[in-house]
Formats: structure tokens, sequence, C-alpha cells
């Protein structure tokens, strides 16, 4: 008889690109060869913000779901003026949409959609979240009943989509779209 053992290359695999990618911290170099103290300053606030904000872990974060699922996206937030970050992965159930320009192959759309249970905690209920340069949209696609499915699947057999705004639209506050989306081998 042939004697089988299962192994998690895969896993194993993920673990020491992990390990080799995030085992040390990220180091910030000046790229010029004499800075002044006004770059070292600015280097030294950079790297303070950097380390406030918990920008290792978000590297982490990503590398792993982009190791793990082939695609992630960082995606910066400011909420009232104070910077936080959020990972999108496929991982934790977000399907990604980047929309590229055909000529210069700069992103101009993102769309993350998901799926979380209504406040009965009963039924899912799918929602779209778009970026473009000045504004993120929010969009939900309620099949919360038998009416609402039917609804929504007579809208896609017409060719419609049966998404509804959830919440106004509103700036993100960068001056671009804030998603950093990387697809492994694309």
């Amino acid at each position: 008889p042939i004697c089988r053992v299962a192994l998690p290359f895969q896993q194993m695999i993920t673990k020491k690109h992990l390990t080799y990618l995030c085992g040390n911290n990220i180091e910030f170099n000046m790229p010029i060869p004499k800075p002044t103290e006004e770059d070292e300053a600015q280097r030294a606030e950079f790297k303070g913000g950097w380390m406030s904000k918990n920008m290792e872990t978000a590297f982490y974060a990503s590398m792993k779901a982009d190791k793990v699922t082939g695609d992630c996206a960082f995606c910066g937030v400011l909420n009232n003026g104070e910077f936080s970050w959020r990972v999108f992965s496929y991982l934790d159930g977000d399907t990604l949409y980047p929309h590229y320009d055909r000529i210069t192959g700069k992103l101009e759309l993102f769309a993350r959609k998901y799926s979380q249970f209504d406040e009965s905690g009963k039924t899912i209920v799918e929602y779209l979240d778009v970026w473009d340069d000045k504004t993120i949209y929010h969009y939900k696609k309620d099949n919360s009943t038998s009416l609402k499915r039917v609804k929504n699947n007579i809208l896609e057999a017409l060719g419609l989509d049966g998404w509804a705004e959830d919440i106004e639209a509103k700036p993100h506050g960068f001056a671009e779209i804030p998603i950093a989306y990387h697809r492994s081998g694309a």
C-alpha cells in the first residue's frame, strides 16, 4: 500500500513569504545624497505617522491577502480629518472591481461588493461601495423579502441592476482615488 500524507504546503509557503516580506520593520532612507535638516525632520514626521497609524499591520494584511487570494486593495480613509485605513480582500468576503482607463492604465474607479446581515440578523443584504477621484458612493441591493428578490430578478432580466443608493454620496477627502490595488500576475 502507498502511504499518503497531506501537508499544508500553500499555508507553509504563505507563512514563509510573509515572514520574508514583513518580518522586519520597513526602513525609511532618504533618496538624496545630502539631506538637509528639513528633509530629516520631514522623514521623522513621516515615520512617526507611519508608526502611529499602524501601517506595518496594514502592509502585513495587504501582503497576506495578496499571497493567499491573489488580489488586495488598501483603502485610505479620512474621517473628520483623521486618517485610518482598511484592507479589502476576498479573504474577508469582498469582491473587488478595479476599473482602469484604457489609454493611460490609471485606476479611474474602484468598487467593493460585500454582504452583511440586516438589523434583524436573519437576512443577508448586499452592498457596493464605489470610489472615484473625488467621491465615495454607497449602494445597497435589498433582498430581504421574497417580493424584493423577485423585483431585483426582474430588474436584472430587463438589464437593470437592482442597486439603490444606500447612503448619500460624499467626498472622500483625498486628491485622488484613495485605493492602492494589486492583483498578482496582472
